[in-house]
């Protein structure tokens, strides 16, 4: 039986999330454009009411009526993320693209540009729209696909503002029944429109006008990539090693992709909180020469909240890595203080930070899959372990490593099936295969990258990593054509995914 310690006393941020998330979630999904007026008011009255009746607590013997504050607060966050999510789309704003008369649109790369062939695929910001020599402040995002000519090089990179003619159009919605619906994909990332380009079609007005930060983290990992390049032979050792370490994911194949997919070993090719954990154990190592005194303390617990956050920008601050990021933060400052720290939440503390900072959040499969897993991790992962038990010492030590996978697979298993309609057969024998090729390539990855300029020490640790990669690849690659490896086609609607984890939750309650 799960202790209720895990619910109330130690994780209040359960009881905040909870009515917070559900709101979030019905103003994704739903439409309360009409309603923001009303929503507003209401919010503004339960928070005077809350305010009123702790003021007279006593005079009013509101005591006798323990419930109502927890009423008023729950409504308060509900409304509260119902108005959040509605008032974060793009396409409500009156001076979206959209919405205006326009013969050419100034648009702003925001993101770093992904080549696949000779198309040219990234996300930009429109800022301002032209018609009849009239110009005007504008928003909304567009995705761009520039076709490029066979002799013609990538010149656009993040930051660059350009002129292009106004030809959008909306996403095509999904053609074929149960085919995945990239339309929908979009619009939670607020992108409505696409458009289409030839490389004579745009002009370039200027460059740099990005996020300087941003800018160079991203000059930063090409100049990384670049290394791997120069170092390394094989296409997919470089492409995995960029992508592992990196996150930096423009150049993997398709079979590569497909290897990971069907032995269920996905998330090692999403920088993710395993990859940030053991950049925190590098970063703990070197610097446990400060642990001496407690101005030293200090300055290393800063010195590697900014180390870590500095490898979430590098790699490129998906959920995941941001959900790791902020946790192993709260970690480092509860040691630092001397605090007790109750991880379950410290996890839900960082989900409601990222879904104020994105609402969308709430349905990207990257977000579910990171917190359900490590969700899994804290709750399940025990009670999976307490199943078994051997008197052997390295039997317990497997079967605690096979619980942690089976933790996180079970856990996920809803989404996976939800979104990506496949579930891995073979996922424990894949997961225990990789665990030290996965560990070797990011310490040999990050040694190599920290000695790239010493010739001497960059040869042999960048032979290393290239064949670790290559025997991780080759073992899945085995393991993925084994009969039966993988079962594909699986389909359940949304109440059937919500019944899944209903029928999870009891039965693992129960235990």
């Amino acid at each position: 039986m799960i202790k209720t310690s895990y619910f109330l006393p130690e994780n209040p941020f359960l009881i905040l999330l909870i009515p917070f998330l559900t709101g979030i979630f019905c103003g994704v999904l739903f439409s309360f454009e009409s309603f923001q007026i009303a929503l507003s008011i209401s919010i503004y009255i339960i928070a005077v009411t809350f305010f009123i009746s702790n003021y007279t607590y006593a005079r009013w013997k509101i005591y006798r009526k323990p419930w109502l504050g927890s009423v008023l607060i729950h409504l308060f966050l509900l409304l509260s993320g119902i108005l959040f999510a509605e008032n974060n789309k793009e396409i409500n704003r009156k001076d979206h693209f959209s919405k205006q008369k326009a013969e050419a649109l100034l648009i702003l790369i925001n993101q770093e540009p992904k080549q696949t062939g000779n198309l040219l695929r990234f996300t930009t910001s429109v800022t301002h729209t032209i018609f009849t020599s009239k110009i005007s402040v504008s928003s909304g995002s567009l995705l761009v696909t520039l076709k490029l000519d066979s002799a013609a090089k990538n010149t656009l990179n993040y930051g660059d503002q350009i002129l292009i003619p106004n030809q959008y159009k909306p996403v095509d919605t999904p053609f074929n029944p149960a085919e995945f619906n990239y339309k929908l994909w979009l619009q939670h990332q607020h992108i409505y429109n696409q458009t289409y380009l030839n490389v004579n079609d745009y002009q370039l007005i200027a460059k740099n006008q990005g996020n300087p930060v941003i800018a160079k983290s991203l000059q930063l990992r090409q100049q990384m990539v670049q290394k791997f390049q120069q170092y390394l032979h094989q296409p997919n050792a470089i492409a995995v090693a960029s992508t592992l370490i990196l996150g930096y994911r423009a150049d993997l194949s398709q079979d590569v992709l497909q290897a990971y997919s069907k032995t269920g070993t996905m998330h090692v090719l999403s920088v993710s909180g395993m990859h940030v954990a053991l950049v925190y154990i590098i970063i703990e190592l070197l610097l446990r020469f400060l642990n001496r005194k407690r101005s030293t303390i200090l300055l290393k617990a800063f010195i590697s909240i900014a180390l870590i956050w500095l490898y979430a920008l590098l790699s490129g601050f998906s959920p995941a890595v941001c959900r790791a990021a902020i946790m192993i933060s709260f970690v480092i400052c509860g040691k630092t203080y001397n605090r007790h720290i109750s991880m379950l939440n410290i996890l839900l503390t960082s989900a409601f930070m990222l879904l104020l900072y994105n609402p969308d959040y709430v349905v990207d499969a990257g977000f579910q899959l990171s917190y359900l897993a490590v969700f899994g991790l804290i709750l399940l992962q025990p009670i999976i372990e307490n199943l078994l038990n051997f008197k052997q010492k390295y039997l317990q030590k497997l079967w605690s490593l096979l619980s942690v996978s089976l933790a996180a697979q079970v856990i996920t298993f809803p989404v996976s099936v939800f979104y990506f309609h496949q579930f891995p057969v073979y996922f424990l024998l894949s997961n225990l295969f990789i665990v030290l090729p996965s560990m070797l390539i990011m310490y040999a990855g990050i040694a190599f990258l920290a000695f790239s300029s010493v010739d001497l020490l960059a040869k042999p640790l960048a032979f290393v990593l290239e064949k670790t990669i290559i025997l991780m690849n080759s073992g899945l690659v085995w393991i993925e054509n084994i009969p039966f490896g993988s079962w594909n086609k699986l389909w359940i609607t949304t109440p059937e995914y919500l019944l899944l984890y209903a029928i999870m939750g009891c039965c693992f309650g129960w235990i």
